[in-house]
């Protein structure tokens, strides 16, 4: 190598670094965002924590990069450490549905009932078409013996998603718990016939035996 090339050599090795760290200092917090969001879309959710922290650090007014953090936190069980996103998320926007059905997904997950309900419910009087929201409060409706309100809520999501067989089933359960044995069997039969042409054998065993138990109670 002669004493020009080492010359370009050493300046090479020289400039890297620096070049390096010139183009760091010019992502922004929407270029960490958005490789947050490849990463979760990717199932990396420890990566995508690492990112949308990057891009906090950038611009921590993003209510949107609290509930994400707090979303792939979430998905890794994290669930406390999520709660304190989605509190962030909801100090900086009080009208962001998403944010109180994230935090009642992971507030049931701590087995907090009551917070969940409370979470899905304002989810449901900020945006009255969250059918995801309906169906989680349904279920939890169940778990606190409020049957009148779950088949409620079970009836809005059957109305846009009528293939769901456990909608069916867990209607039924509830209207069974109500005294109404005939609607009750009505909707169990339904799930049968549901995750039968769905090919899930789990599913209709479930249902099926369920069933059993019923009819063998004398009323």
């Amino acid at each position: 190598m002669n004493q020009i090339q080492r010359t370009l050599a050493i300046f090479a090795i020289s400039v890297s670094p620096l070049f390096l760290a010139v183009s760091c200092s010019k992502i922004t917090a929407k270029d960490f965002y958005e490789q947050g969001l490849s990463q979760a879309d990717m199932g990396n959710y420890q990566g995508a924590v690492k990112a949308y922290t990057r891009a906090i650090a950038k611009n921590n007014q993003g209510a949107e990069l609290y509930n994400d953090r707090g979303y792939a936190n979430s998905e890794m069980g994290n669930y406390q450490t999520a709660i304190a996103d989605y509190d962030r998320a909801l100090e900086l926007n009080p009208d962001f549905a998403e944010a109180y059905y994230n935090r009642g997904v992971a507030r049931y997950k701590l087995l907090d009932d009551e917070g969940a309900l409370e979470d899905y419910t304002k989810a449901l009087e900020l945006n009255p078409n969250y059918l995801q929201a309906y169906g989680n409060r349904a279920f939890i409706r169940m778990q606190l013996g409020d049957r009148k309100g779950a088949i409620e809520d079970f009836n809005h999501v059957i109305l846009y998603y009528p293939e769901l067989a456990p909608l069916y089933y867990n209607r039924g359960l509830a209207l069974f718990q109500m005294g109404d044995r005939q609607a009750g069997m009505r909707d169990l039969h339904k799930a049968v016939k549901l995750f039968s042409e769905q090919n899930n054998s789990e599913g209709r065993k479930q249902v099926m035996d369920a069933i059993d138990q019923l009819q063998r109670i004398q009323f």
